[in-house]
């Protein structure tokens, strides 16, 4: 992995993938966990409109403990602290299921005005790094994203009044970018669709224009996302108290090296 020419893409353009960066062996092992994860009940599941289909899981890193410490794994762990430049901490980890036939759209949308709006976080010191689960194809729901929009600013409009955290990770999102806006970037600097393999990472800026389609295929798009945001830039005590801890981390310890990759390695072995 080249960090320069990664941090490079993500400053310029709004998002670098990175290819091959999880095994095929540690995926299967993440998959597993992920599985076994789904089948419990744990706060911050939420639902589809059709209320059987899971949407999203959200804070895994609180609930389990092989999320937690896959959360300061170093391959994610570094990239945040060389584009951070300062100690950083995870405000959320969540995992975006899209399943096959039901899995539904993302609107376009910047992610920054949610953490601001709803966490009360002030500046822009944060960084959404996912892995892809599944192999994400142009047929089952792929992330699109607008290069260098991140540099326009805040350009997103109140759609609705929130009236729970269910607003923003829903189908009909709060805060939305107009269709009049998204015309205007992709004539400017285009569109680019964020496919890849099980295993690849994605680091994007929570300031991009980006979306997805619905799934309509007869295969998953699993998408984990975890955002980093630098230790002073934590929200303030007692701020709203809208969002529960698995939104809001509320913990803003820096994180510590983790033992994940010698974990993961451990279970390779024990698969064999």
């Amino acid at each position: 992995m080249d960090k320069n020419k990664v941090i490079s893409e993500l400053k310029n353009q709004g998002f670098s993938l990175i290819k091959n960066v999880f095994s095929s062996k540690e995926m299967a092992i993440i998959k597993n966990r992920l599985a076994s994860y789904s089948k419990q009940k744990h706060p911050g599941t939420v639902m589809e409109h059709d209320n059987q289909t899971a949407r999203g899981l959200h804070g895994l890193h609180l609930f389990d403990d092989f999320f937690h410490e896959l959360s300061s794994d170093p391959r994610f762990r570094d990239l945040a602290f060389d584009f951070l430049k300062e100690p950083c901490y995870v405000h959320q980890f969540k995992v975006n299921v899209k399943r096959n036939t039901n899995g539904q759209a993302w609107p376009w949308h910047q992610d920054f005005i949610y953490w601001q709006q709803d966490d009360g976080i002030t500046e822009h010191k944060l960084v959404n790094i996912g892995l892809l689960i599944d192999d994400v194809t142009m047929e089952n729901g792929p992330l699109k994203m607008l290069p260098g929009s991140h540099l326009k600013g805040e350009l997103t409009d109140l759609t609705h009044e929130t009236n729970s955290w269910l607003d923003s990770l829903s189908k009909d999102l709060t805060y939305q970018v107009s269709p009049e806006t998204v015309n205007v970037l992709v004539e400017e600097h285009g569109l680019e669709y964020m496919t890849g393999k099980s295993g690849d990472v994605l680091m994007f800026d929570p300031m991009i224009v980006h979306s997805s389609s619905d799934n309509l295929s007869s295969s998953n798009r699993t998408f984990l996302i975890i955002t980093f945001n630098a230790v002073s830039n934590a929200p303030p005590t007692g701020y709203h108290n809208i969002r529960p801890d698995f939104l809001c981390n509320r913990n803003s310890e820096p994180l510590m090296a983790s033992k994940s990759a010698e974990y993961l390695k451990e279970k390779e072995v024990d698969q064999v």
